[in-house]
């Protein structure tokens, strides 16, 4: 009898747990709270190399909000609104991805 009253306390728990990770994940709350933060958003490159012609997409990885693209030095890489890097001479620059205040950075060099 004493068993029955545990199964059911187990069962309450489990299902607990269960929903709090259905609800973790529908809710992305990790992106709410900074404790979280740098463990969810990274670029999906540090640093690049390029062939003088090529070009490869760079993104912050789990963001909803949109980001905005700068290259420190746009004679050596073009990068577009969409996070396009093309690489235009040889040379190295960074390119500097900001998504709301947070700023990302990725070496690129060009060869």
């Amino acid at each position: 009898m004493k068993l029955d009253g545990l199964y059911k306390k187990i069962g309450i728990i489990l299902v607990i747990i269960i929903l709090i990770n259905i609800l973790w994940r529908q809710t992305r709350f990790y992106q709410y709270y900074p404790v979280f933060e740098s463990f969810s958003k990274r670029l999906n490159y540090t640093s690049m190399e390029l062939k003088v012609g090529e070009k490869r997409k760079i993104a912050v990885q789990h963001v909803n909000n949109k980001a905005t693209y700068q290259s420190s030095n746009f004679r050596v890489a073009y990068v577009n609104q969409n996070g396009v890097v093309w690489g235009i001479q040889k040379g190295k620059t960074v390119i500097i991805v900001k998504v709301g205040e947070k700023k990302y950075k990725c070496k690129v060099t060009v060869k």
